[in-house]
């Protein structure tokens, strides 16, 4: 799944098979619709001709939610493709940051980077227990008489809750609250499918923004098996002829850089005062 940045304009894209026996795909029209079923454009024409991508212009109106955005691209020759699409309210390093590290477009294209990126921010995540920039969260579950249900860390805002397929009140939802470890309590849920939609996570710029971007860079460069010094930065001591030196110790973690392990460690839920 891509990400984009929040209010911004972007581009997505997807790529159809042609070969000698797989016709070109011709006109693609593309329906978006947002995590609700909301629909952004239907059936709209995009760009690209040939084997070329497919692409649709996102305007800066259609990215202004945090969200998780479907496109459906029809070929009438070769049916539909779908991509998914997130929008986000930040990233922990920009792509032109990592391309500094590493200039070599042909060993490392743009959407390499951006892959190597989305990695680093999940598995960041994933380690520290709760997300570092804002981002679109979607619960759906079936319940009986549950009086709690569990949602991301660091809760910004509950969007929406349906049960079974109604709509509670704003009423109903401003007298919610997030309990430590993430559940959600304040309403008795009865019976049914529980659908909540809420945006989490740190805001953008936030206390511990230097370090999660040199945290993602590390990540990033390891996912890609990059190094940009003499030293490979996952090492933790260096033996030469007059001995051995100590570079870092071997902080246990997810991650094979030491000192990202330690920076996950100082700052993963519960968090350090």
């Amino acid at each position: 799944m891509e990400r984009i940045l929040q209010g911004t304009a972007a581009t997505i894209s997807t790529t159809y098979y042609t070969g000698p026996d797989i016709a070109d795909p011709g006109t693609v029209t593309v329906t978006i619709t947002r995590a609700d079923g909301t629909p952004v454009v239907t059936g709209a024409a995009t760009t690209g001709t040939g084997a070329a991508p497919r692409t649709f212009a996102l305007t800066p109106a259609q990215t202004a939610t945090l969200d998780r955005l479907t496109a459906t691209w029809h070929s009438v020759g070769l049916g539909d493709a779908v991509t998914r699409t997130e929008v986000v309210g930040g990233f922990l390093f920009t792509t032109a940051q990592l391309r500094a590290l590493l200039p070599d477009e042909t060993a490392y294209p743009d959407d390499k980077l951006r892959e190597a990126r989305i990695y680093a921010e999940t598995e960041l995540e994933r380690a520290l227990g709760y997300a570092l920039v804002p981002r679109f969260g979607l619960l759906s579950k079936y319940v009986r008489r549950a009086w709690r249900m569990r949602l991301r860390p660091e809760l910004r805002v509950i969007r929406s809750v349906t049960i079974g397929g109604t709509a509670l009140s704003q009423a109903s939802i401003a007298n919610m609250w997030l309990e430590p470890g993430g559940w959600l309590s304040g309403y008795y849920w009865f019976v049914g499918q529980v659908v909540v939609a809420y945006e989490h996570g740190l805001d953008a710029d936030n206390e511990l923004s230097a370090g999660a971007n040199r945290a993602a860079l590390n990540v990033a460069l390891e996912y890609l098996g990059a190094t940009v010094d003499d030293i490979d930065p996952r090492a933790t001591r260096l033996i030469t002829d007059d001995g051995t030196i100590e570079l870092a110790s071997s902080a246990q973690g997810a991650f094979s850089t030491p000192a990202v392990n330690r920076w996950v460690s100082a700052n993963g839920m519960p968090r350090a005062a």
